[in-house]
């Protein structure tokens, strides 16, 4: 996959697993198993022992989950809490900026606040996006979601509990997938001399 094709995975998915955990093997059977589930995109934290040999071996063994292209293809989400560093981050070339944490400076409100006199630069809302607060986020106006303990606890990841975290994942797509619906455009057929008329009104 090149940048774009990466960008618009992202895009479409709108979530992406954040893994941060104590070991390697702790970090592929968290990758592999929300990628089965349906989210093939995984953030590996640098604080994971390993994280680069894992992810080397991500890369080759699950393809779906990353791949990489030349140094120069690779998609960048810079970590930013304020405006101007959103911005700035946003002026180096930045694929997406990841707002974090979110959840400390007034949650999906900060977001909307953000994309307000941002509107073109695509936020990854992340710290502290749960299942009550995800949808909120999205409709605020974020492109994707950061999520880690919501997603992947602890214990499950520990305990080798795929088909708990599976559910999860299922459950966050469904939040992604039922936002996106409820925010896009919606129309209503008006009969002006017997001939359909399309108007289009924002949710």
């Amino acid at each position: 996959m090149n940048r774009k094709e990466v960008r618009s995975q992202i895009q479409q998915i709108g979530i992406i697993p954040s893994i941060r955990v104590p070991s390697a093997e702790d970090a592929r059977f968290a990758a592999e198993t929300v990628s089965q589930a349906g989210i093939p995109v995984a953030e590996i934290a640098m604080t994971v022992p390993g994280a680069f040999r894992v992810i080397s071996e991500l890369s080759r063994s699950s393809p779906e989950i990353v791949e990489f292209a030349n140094r120069e293809d690779v998609v960048v989400f810079p970590g930013a809490l304020t405006p101007s560093e959103v911005i700035a981050a946003w002026r180096t070339g930045s694929d997406f900026v990841k707002v974090v944490p979110c959840a400390a400076f007034g949650g999906d409100q900060y977001i909307r606040a953000l994309k307000t006199p941002l509107a073109q630069v695509p936020l990854i809302a992340a710290g502290g996006v749960n299942q009550q607060t995800a949808a909120g986020y999205l409709l605020a106006g974020a492109t994707a979601l950061g999520i880690g303990q919501a997603l992947l606890p602890w214990e499950a990841v520990a305990l080798r509990q795929a088909n708990r975290i599976r559910e999860l994942a299922r459950r966050f797509l469904n939040v992604v997938e039922g936002s996106r619906r409820d925010n896009a455009p919606r129309h209503e057929e008006v009969v002006v001399n017997r001939a359909p008329v399309f108007v289009f009104k924002e949710a």
